[in-house]
This record gives C-alpha cells, structure tokens and sequence, in this order.
C-alpha cells in the first residue's frame, strides 16, 4: 500500500475516544444490518400494495429504527439485480460513506419551503441537516457499523418526530444525502468543516453584494432542519464556521432547535438557540424556562379530547398549500385558547405575520406558528421567547 493511501486511511478513521467520545453510538455486525434493511424494505413493498381503505394492515418501522431508504423497487441501484428483494451491502457502503455530491445544483446545504416563507427579499435562508433521530454509520478503518444517536436530548418528540415523515422520511435522494452527511462529518471532520464552509460562504458571498445596494442583506443559517448537536464537536464546527464567517465581514446569523440543555446554553446573539420542549425530562430540568428561548408543540386535540385548534380552521381546498383559512373569529380564539392553556399573557401573543419587521427587545414576544405554510421567522429571532407550533 502506497504512503498516502495509510495516510488517507489513518485520517479517516472516526475518533470514537477522542474527538466523537461524547457520541452515543452502539457496533452493529454486518448481517444484522442486512437483515434488518431487508426486514424493513419488505415492510414497505408489502405497504404498496396494501388498499388505502386497509391502512389498519400496514405495518409501522420502529421509532429507533435508523431510516435508509424508502424504495423498494427494482430501479434502485442499491438493491441485488438478481431478480430477489435485497440490499446489496457493499453499494450501501459506498454510497453512504461518499462525499454529498458537489457542483452547480448539488450542497452540503439546503432549503425547505417553511425557510423559505422565513425570508423576504433581504434576505437567504439555508438549512444544514442530519439524520433524525438514530443514523447509520460506517466506520471506514474499522470497517464497522454504527448506530448513532443523532438526538440525544430526545423525549416525547420521538413518537412524532416530522423529520422522520414527508419528505425527510419518505425521500430517496433527501435521506441519502442526509446519511452522507453524518458519515462525512464522523470519518473526515477536517474536510467536513472545510468544505460546509466553502460552501456557506458562497452564498454569504451573495448576501455581501447585496449589501452594496440593501443595508439589511443577510444570509440566515439553520442547523438541525433535523438531528441535533449529537457531538460537541459537531456544534464547534457550527459555530467557527459561523464566527469566521462574520469577522470576515459576511452578513451572516446562525439559529437553531436543540433538545440538549447544555448545547443551548452555548448560544448568543450571531448564533440563536431555541430549546424544544420535547426532549427529556432531566433536559427540560437543566434550565429555567422563564429565562429560555423555548418551543412548545401544541396538539390537535388535548388530553381530554378538547379541540385546540383543530376545530378553528376552514377545511383546506384540494391543492391549496397556503396558509390554513381561519373560521370567522378563530384568530382571536386560537390566542385565547393557547394564553390559557399555557398560561402566556394574551398581550405578548402574536401571529408571526404581526411581528414588527424591527427586532425588539429580548423575550418580548410569544409567537404561533401555522401547521402548515408559515415561516421560521420567530426561531431566528431574540425578540420571541417562547413559540407554539400547531401540530401539522
């Protein structure tokens, strides 16, 4: 072998003492990783032949299963081409422990529509995202299986985690990239903050120009679209690269949802953490609220079976994608509902259409946040304490 290539090897081997001790992660041999994604891509082909009137019949993938792909079809490249339903292993490898593809339409980034309804014309939003929940890992030196928990902070939010549903749960392409990515980050780190920031910087580049003409130009970063600062030095790289990118003179601000205690605690105002609710008991405890930037998912129905606000909307017409249509009045009465049940004083409730485009003072406002066609605006923001996202 070549002095470069155990060079090469040496560099990519995952630092499970050193670096990524603080990881969560278990060894998994070969044929139970098989056995299990074959298990699961039988699941789904029986799924498809299931009639929606028999959705009853379907079977559901465990809440700690890590998600790998969704097709289950004789067109995707990764599975045995003899005629038999299988994953072949060793194309599985490759492709997960491959560089996210680079060029003109492809990065280590990406946009959601959610971020996109954040940003008017001042302004770009992008989103950084790892697996949800439990990744698969391969570790290249040891040429290991891993699985990694991605959430450790994880409590209720596990039974309806949206990262693991949509397009996050149910996309090909989106869910490879995202196993890339968590691959990238655990063999290679170096060349994982190298190249993220490369390729953030393109775009603040961007937003800098803009500043010649538009004094309010900014280039607005959200990591955790899904997963969560899993690693410390997952949330170091996060922030150098945040931290460079502004000394250098780039209209840059980072935010994002956390469900560790300790990882929100790191934040400030260039780098705007949001805790979820959803995590774990002894998470939640680790704080105090009242001094928190916090959200709550608030349910359709409560524990009772009482409407929240369900009952509040005009059903949607077929296509529409907007924002839901209130009953006459439901604006109003959402606001009541939720100042009494959270016990918010109904005066810092706003609809986050009604937020002043100014930046207030700190903990000012609370916001709600629309289940379906509404923006990220209040998480970005240091003005909004606390916000409320109706369960979509």
């Amino acid at each position: 072998m070549k002095l470069y290539e155990i060079y090469k090897d040496l560099l990519n081997e995952i630092d499970w003492e050193g670096e990524f001790s603080d990881v969560n992660h278990t060894c998994v041999p070969v044929d139970v990783v098989v056995k299990a994604m074959n298990e699961e891509l039988a699941r789904l082909k029986k799924n498809k032949e299931v009639k929606p009137k028999d959705k009853e019949s379907r079977g559901k993938m465990d809440v700690y299963h890590p998600i790998n792909m969704k097709d289950s079809s004789k067109k995707n490249k990764l599975l045995k081409q003899d005629g038999g339903l299988g994953v072949d292993i060793e194309k599985y490898i490759e492709a997960i422990t491959s560089e996210p593809p680079s060029g003109k339409d492809s990065r280590m980034w990406g946009r959601n529509k959610k971020m996109t309804n954040s940003a008017d014309e001042d302004q770009d939003v992008i989103d950084i995202g790892l697996p949800a929940l439990v990744a698969i890992v391969y570790d290249k030196e040891e040429k290991k299986f891993h699985h990694v928990n991605t959430c450790p902070g994880a409590g209720e939010c596990r039974l309806y985690c949206y990262a693991r549903r949509g397009q996050y749960g149910m996309n090909d392409g989106k869910i490879l990239k995202s196993l890339q990515m968590v691959n990238f980050l655990l063999n290679d780190p170096e060349n994982f903050y190298l190249r993220l920031k490369d390729e953030i910087e393109a775009v603040a580049m961007e937003a800098k120009i803009r500043l010649r003409r538009n004094p309010k130009s900014r280039l607005l970063v959200r990591w955790n679209d899904s997963g969560d600062f899993f690693s410390e030095k997952y949330l170091k790289i996060a922030k150098e690269i945040t931290k460079d990118l502004i000394e250098r003179g780039y209209p840059i601000k980072s935010y994002a949802y956390t469900k560790v205690a300790d990882r929100y605690l790191q934040g400030n105002d260039d780098f705007v953490m949001n805790f979820s609710t959803g995590s774990k008991p002894s998470e939640v405890n680790k704080l105090d609220l009242t001094k928190t930037k916090y959200s709550d998912v608030v349910e359709k129905i409560d524990i009772d079976n009482n409407p929240v606000f369900k009952d509040l909307f005009l059903k949607p017409e077929k296509g529409y994608e907007g924002l839901p249509k209130f009953i006459e009045g439901g604006a109003s009465e959402l606001k009541k509902r939720i100042s009494k049940k959270y016990n918010v004083q109904l005066e810092r409730l706003m609809y986050q259409w009604e937020l002043p485009s100014e930046e207030g003072s700190k903990f000012q406002y609370d916001v709600i946040v629309m289940p379906s066609g509404d923006s990220d605006i209040g998480a970005q923001r240091m003005d909004v304490q606390r916000t409320f996202l109706l369960f979509h």
